[in-house]
């Protein structure tokens, strides 16, 4: 049975619950799960210095996890954007560490759509935007689309911000994106309503089981 760290690089221990509940559903079968989040991390990561405040704490939460008896087959990055990935990947003391941003953006890339990230937060477009750059995917980003509201003042009313966010939605499958990302680790476990026509859902929490599945070699459930 398949050891998972789960680490959330904020201060926010129901939003690592979600995501690993989420992760759970998804990747079906028998694992252990570790959830962790950063006793050092921001409260939100909402901006380049919460980004790269979270990058660092994320750090030594992973190291802690290396303990004889809790060290984890795979550790998932449980932020979309994935702060800190590279340099997590290039420890060669850690397992093979997978992210909700590069596997979600990885995927649509790699079944020949174009996507397009809807998020939380304005200061997400620029770094999202980046980020797909660094991932070498920027010629399939079509945009990122962002609500003027980070990822916890959705969480508090989010029935008052899927009309937004759906707007966006059809903004972003207007411009030619196939593929529609929510960005965000507060969409885990959510169910969106239809997509637009021409358009799907892609859930990077499902992009992230499908890469634990490749990195493990274990089977994912159907979805």
């Amino acid at each position: 049975m398949p050891r998972i760290a789960v680490i959330n690089p904020n201060r926010s221990p129901w939003m690592t619950q979600r995501v690993g509940d989420a992760l759970a559903t998804a990747l079906g079968v028998p694992a252990q799960w570790h959830m962790v989040t950063a006793s050092g991390g921001p409260d939100v990561i909402d901006s380049v210095a919460t980004f790269n405040h979270a990058a660092q704490a994320l750090g030594r939460e992973a190291r802690h996890c290396l303990q004889p008896n809790e060290r984890p087959d795979a550790i998932v990055l449980a932020c979309f954007g994935d702060p800190g990935l590279e340099g997590l990947r290039a420890d060669p003391e850690l397992p093979p560490v997978v992210g909700l941003a590069h596997a979600a953006m990885a995927q649509a890339a790699a079944q020949g759509e174009r996507f397009a990230v809807l998020t939380c937060g304005p200061d997400w477009k620029p770094l999202l935007t980046q980020r797909a750059g660094q991932f070498g995917l920027a010629e399939q980003l079509v945009g990122v689309w962002a609500l003027p509201v980070n990822g916890a003042a959705f969480a508090n009313d989010p029935d008052s911000w899927w009309p937004h966010l759906m707007r966006d939605a059809h903004a972003a499958a207007h411009a030619g994106a196939t593929s529609l990302i929510l960005g965000g680790a507060v969409f885990a476990g959510l169910a969106p309503p239809p997509a637009p026509a021409g358009s799907r859902w892609l859930d990077a929490v499902d992009a992230c089981a499908n890469a634990l599945q490749a990195v493990l070699g274990i089977p994912a459930a159907r979805r």
